[in-house]
């Protein structure tokens, strides 16, 4: 195969790449759902956890005065 000088330019390459990226993008889709399952599962928990850890901070704290 003979190419010509037309195509050529010193420097300068192009690459063109073909690629089934289809299991890759599967793959990336599932991640982010599950990072978004887990990131909606902590962001879930703080309201939970407010009521308790107050409960048992409050007699703590008028204990040593911070509440009068």
């Amino acid at each position: 195969m003979h190419s010509s000088a037309k195509g050529i330019r010193a420097g300068q390459a192009f690459v063109e790449l073909f690629a089934d990226d289809s299991k890759l993008v599967r793959g990336l889709k599932a991640a982010q759902a599950k990072l978004k399952a887990f990131g909606a599962a902590v962001t879930g928990m703080g309201p939970k956890m407010t009521g308790p850890v107050s409960a048992r901070l409050a007699p703590l704290a008028a204990e040593v005065g911070y509440l009068r």
